[in-house]
């Protein structure tokens, strides 16, 4: 029955189109399907030539498509794109319509091809001539897929270049607002009439975390239903978008274009020259010019009579300090701006732990896809943790534990495909090898023959006095790992993580290590750290040492300089103490502080160290290193607790917020009471925090103007992290956060977008607050 089904579902095919020198008529496209189709014309194999819209009107119409799920799971479903393109829904068949699932556009972050994801390679019944008709769509924090076969050639490609037209697609503020807005009304729009009338709307406004008495509600609702009829009041999309808008008015950003930006004849507008001002007084550019505020007018407004003049409104003036413009990461540290030929020591990495752990360190899953997800965030370190696989290919897993196990080779392919996707500088795979020589032989030449050419091979390195740089390591891959004295298999000592005990080091077990597989370490070596004494008479540049949390904290404490120089010099791999079973992270800050680059952390976690470190390497452009302070790197005496001479004085005001979600435990149409803490993390003079008060039922536009000062010692290593909680009785609910270095702050009013604790942007959430830094 399963060979028939798939058989059948194979020979299907699209009912016939007539060959046209021109593009066919999406209308003459009938999306039949027919039991037997064994002769197809020629052109049909290739991909007619439909346009980017062409393909999104025939997603409409719906595609049957089998969907895989398993080792040994699939159906046949119904797929359509609805809702103006934001939502995908299947269906068990065409008629049945109790069962609706869906999956929403803006979740998919890739498409794949082919099969190329642990569902498809895990399955027994994905037979090798459908891979071409294969694809899958890769959705939210965890890379979940979705994964598809299409009937035909024809039908893969619609839906691939449907999706990616739709996922690249660029809209201004203001269509992102109407979607956003026309998205809600369709969803409270239950009986599909087109339109909504006061009570669906209040209930509506409870669902978007809107608290108002019914009597405001009341008249705006009345002074948006233009459209008068003999029936009930009722609004359709279009007047509930004019009454979103004027539900959603900022006061207190009208406050702010009151006070300070009104002209001289009370217009509540602002000109070219009032616009300049404001950019130089208080947002703290230079050299602005009349033509970029000019620039910014024509894109942020949208009153007629106002481009006309060429001024803003409130409207266009809140889009504008809504935009990328005031977001409160400073222009400059969105791309690459910091020197990157400097040695590699000089540089903070972006690291991971167990990079194929989804869960736990004792029963949790190995996977692929962690690697890509890490890789697609900017981790510049993954770690391997590799066995002898029984059937004598290579695994990767948490060894003597619970954990699945996945192949080497499987883990080098995706490498392969996504280690330069969010950066080009240099990715590092840090190998923990505990494979026979046989296996560690299979190793070198999986390596060698998926990643050929990307691979570093040292060449011109190994007697420099300093480490190469991320610039001329770009686009290469770096093996970490043991390296041979000699030219012949020797025994080393075995790459273990739970060789270091908390106070000392014990041997670690040695095992032989394979000429081919130490030819593949370049640059940078593991080496057994054992004091700094040793390390300064006898290592080179390319020594790197591992040492848990607890140890690494102990030198940094006991040995700030001792520690400060040996990674001016040589690298610093940090990771988690044993203890973490349950994969939690540890606070990178203090390693940072003490100069480590490698500070491996648990990225399957989502936790407040995981939020800071996002927000120490979004300050290079996302590349994955971040150039150390000069403190860390001249040959000043350094000590972290006693450091206090660029003291800056840090002046945030808490404004308000917008938009924010309701948690996961808020009863059905409760509004969340929120307040925001904003902690300082670095040296250990600077950590502290402050909140704001509490505003009661209010997610939607709560406001604040609460005032905090901080007394900063060492901006430099100083990171703000911004996170709101929903008050309730017990413990306090999480609603989202953000962490940024205090360096990359821009100043002035600066908009800060809120994150889910796994780092997805929340839509639309974010703090409104003013920024000053002085001496």
């Amino acid at each position: 029955m399963e060979d028939a089904l798939w058989q059948d579902f194979n020979n299907y095919g699209p009912a016939p189109i007539q060959k046209t020198s021109s593009v066919p008529n999406i209308s003459a496209f009938s999306h039949r399907y027919v039991s037997i189709r064994r002769h197809r014309p020629s052109w049909v194999l290739g991909t007619p030539r439909y346009t980017d819209e062409q393909c999104v009107e025939l997603m409409k119409k719906g595609t049957r498509m089998i969907k895989v799920r398993g080792k040994s799971w699939y159906k046949i479903r119904n797929f359509r794109l609805e809702d103006e393109g934001f939502y995908i829904r299947y269906h068990p068949s065409r008629k049945a319509k109790s069962r609706n699932n869906f999956v929403a556009v803006r979740m998919v972050h890739e498409i794949r091809t082919g099969y190329n994801t642990d569902v498809f390679r895990h399955s027994n019944k994905c037979k090798p001539n459908l891979e071409p008709q294969a694809f899958s769509l890769i959705i939210g924090k965890t890379n979940k897929s979705l994964d598809l076969i299409a009937a035909n050639k024809v039908d893969v490609q619609v839906w691939i270049r449907g999706l990616r037209y739709l996922l690249k697609e660029k809209l201004n503020f203001q269509q992102q607002q109407i979607r956003w807005i026309k998205t809600y009304f369709n969803i409270a729009d239950k009986n599909n009439d087109k339109v909504l009338n006061f009570d669906e709307t209040v209930k509506l406004l409870k669902r978007m975390n809107i608290q108002m008495n019914k009597k405001q509600v009341s008249a705006l609702f009345d002074a948006a239903d233009t459209k008068i009829t003999d029936g009930p009041k009722v609004l359709d999309i279009d007047e509930f978008v004019e009454f979103y808008e004027m539900l959603t008015e900022r006061h207190d950003i009208k406050a702010i274009m009151n006070e300070s930006l009104t002209n001289s004849d009370n217009q509540s507008y602002i000109s070219v020259e009032k616009l300049k001002d404001f950019l130089q007084a208080e947002q703290g550019w230079t050299d602005v010019s009349d033509e970029t505020c000019e620039a910014f007018i024509a894109t942020y407004e949208t009153n007629e009579a106002a481009l006309q003049e060429s001024v803003l409104t409130l409207s266009g003036f809140t889009k504008f300090l809504l935009s990328e413009h005031c977001a409160i990461l400073d222009t400059i540290h969105r791309t690459v701006h910091q020197n990157m030929t400097l040695p590699l020591s000089y540089y903070y990495i972006s690291s991971s732990h167990n990079t194929y752990l989804e869960g736990d360190q004792l029963v949790g899953k190995s996977s692929v896809e962690s690697y890509i997800r890490v890789l697609q965030k900017g981790c510049r370190c993954v770690e391997l943790d590799i066995w002898d696989g029984t059937d004598g290919e290579p695994i990767i897993y948490h060894g003597h534990t619970l954990t699945t196990k996945i192949y080497f080779k499987d883990v080098i392919s995706a490498i392969k495909e996504y280690a330069f996707t969010a950066s080009p500088y240099p990715l590092i795979l840090s190998f923990e090898n505990h494979c026979s020589v046989r296996q560690q032989e299979t190793m070198a030449n999986h390596l060698r023959n998926i990643l050929g050419e990307m691979m570093f091979d040292g060449t011109g390195t190994w007697n420099e006095l300093s480490l190469p740089s991320p610039e001329r390591l770009k686009h290469r891959i770096i093996v970490k790992g043991k390296k041979l004295a000699s030219h012949s298999e020797e025994e080393v000592s075995d790459e273990d993580e739970t060789a270091e005990t908390e106070q000392n080091v014990r041997s670690p077990p040695k095992i032989r290590l394979a000429k081919q597989l130490s030819d593949m370490v370049s640059v940078i070596k593991s080496t057994q750290f054992k004091n700094f004494r040793i390390s300064e008479a006898s290592f080179t540049c390319h020594e790197c040492c591992s040492l848990n949390e607890n140890r690494a904290q102990q030198l940094s404490v006991s040995y700030p300089n001792e520690m400060k120089d040996f990674n001016k010099r040589n690298i610093f791999r940090i990771f988690p103490a044993g203890s973490r079973a349950d994969s939690s992270n540890y606070n990178p800050v203090p390693l940072w502080n003490a100069g480590c680059q490698i500070v491996a952390l648990n990225w399957q976690t989502g936790d407040q160290h995981m939020d800071i470190n996002r927000g120490l390497f979004q300050s290079n452009g996302h590349c994955g290193y971040v150039l150390k302070p000069r403190l860390l790197l001249d040959d000043e005496t350094y000590d972290p607790t006693k450091i206090d001479w660029s003291v800056k004085s840090l002046h945030i005001t808490i404004i308000s917020a917008n938009q924010l979600p309701k948690t996961n435990s808020s009863d059905r149409g409760e509004i969340i009471d929120p307040y925001v803490q904003l902690h300082i993390v670095g040296v250990a003079q600077d950590c502290t925090w402050m909140k704001t008060k509490t505003v009661v039922n209010n997610g939607f536009n709560p406001v604040w103007n609460t005032s905090m000062l901080f007394q900063i010692s060492t901006p430099e290593l100083a990171i703000a992290r911004f996170a709101v909680f929903d008050d309730d009785p017990g413990q306090d609910d999480f609603i989202g956060q953000y962490s940024i270095p205090v360096w990359c702050m821009g100043l002035g009013f600066r908009h800060v977008p809120l994150l889910t604790k796994d780092g997805d942007v929340i839509p639309k959430a974010n703090i409104f607050i003013h920024v000053r830094i002085t001496d």
